[in-house]
Formats: C-alpha cells, structure tokens, sequence
C-alpha cells in the first residue's frame, strides 16, 4: 500500500464571506457568521439531510458512545479536522465539491470541551481555527447534540425524502406520502 499526499482543499478567504442570519433573516458577516455556518456545519449528522445523504457530522454519535471516554476530546479534534479538509461527497448526483464543509478553516489548532455534560441538549467547546484570508481565531461554539431517538427519526425521514425525489426522476411517482409516518424505520423497507 502506498501513500500519496492529496493537494489542499480549496478555501474561501473567511473575510469575503457573509450570509442570513438563521433566526432573524438578517445579512451578517465575520465572527456570527462563522459562528453560525460552524455549529451549522458540526450540528448537522450524517444521514439526516435528503440532499446530501453522506454528508454531515459525526458529533452527536461520538458524543453517545465515548463521552466519557479521555479520548473524546481528541476524537471531536478529529471530527472538526475531517470536515476542514475533505471536500463534501456528491449531493443528488452531482460531482464532488471542490470545498470542505468548514470552507475556510485551514488549520484545526486546538479544541477543548470544558464540561462534556450537555446545557439544553447542547454541548459547549472552545476551538482555536487558522481561517484563510483571516489567521488565527478562537471561540466558543454551542452545538446541538442529537439523542440515538432522534437521530433515528432524522434519518428515516431524510431517506424518506431521497427515496421520494429518486423515485420521481427515475419513475414518475412517488412515495404514498412525502414523510414517513410516525415510527417508521430505514430497516422496514419502502412500501409501493
């Protein structure tokens, strides 16, 4: 087996970007924009958006299964490195992005969780970035961390909905239904 380096991911300078605050609708920029597109980006498990189905973050399982594991931290380090350097899957068929979920961190400098213990679901965490066409910025991030119960809900609703848009370009027709109902799983199988 051999090694091969893989050129950088491309970057957008973390200057030019701007976008609409979430809650408000309001255009914003610099530090709460990149807050938001972070705990967007950490937030979002995989598997549980329809139009990106292999994309997303791994947080809320790492948190499940090793939150009070010494190698947490160092594992959600990890997670955050993942999703600064490689470039997102395909979405609905599409080529490869060119850009990494988190577009404009160069370099992953630190992470520190204080207190594993979740504030209203949420798991608070320092992290130390390098973001391109900025330098070096430190600040608190408050990510939502889903239960096993509603990640499970998630994800069938998300396949529901894949399975639905699949269906319509493919065949023409779709699901009975554009959700799944209540107690549905991926394991039961689609209905014709």
């Amino acid at each position: 087996m051999a090694f091969q380096w893989l050129p950088d991911a491309r970057r957008r300078p973390a200057s030019e970007l701007a976008g609409m605050n979430r809650h408000t609708g309001k255009m914003i920029f610099g530090e709460e924009y990149w807050n938001q597109t972070f705990e967007m980006v950490l937030e979002q498990p995989t598997g549980t958006w329809f139009a990106d189905m292999e994309g997303g973050s791994h947080l809320s399982e790492l948190y499940e299964l090793l939150r009070d594991s010494t190698w947490f931290e160092h594992l959600v380090k990890c997670e955050l490195v993942r999703l600064a350097c490689i470039p997102a899957p395909a979405r609905l068929g599409r080529q490869t992005s060119e850009y990494p979920p988190l577009l404009y961190v160069r370099q992953v400098l630190g992470v520190r969780i204080p207190d594993a213990t979740l504030v209203d679901e949420r798991l608070r965490l320092k992290v130390d970035f390098d973001l391109e066409g900025h330098g070096r910025w430190t600040g608190d991030l408050s990510l939502y961390i889903y239960s096993q119960e509603a990640l499970r809900r998630e994800r069938a609703k998300a396949a529901w909905m894949a399975e639905n848009i699949r269906r319509i370009e493919k065949e023409g027709r779709m699901l009975p239904s554009p959700i799944p109902s209540d107690g549905w799983d991926i394991d039961d199988g689609f209905p014709d």
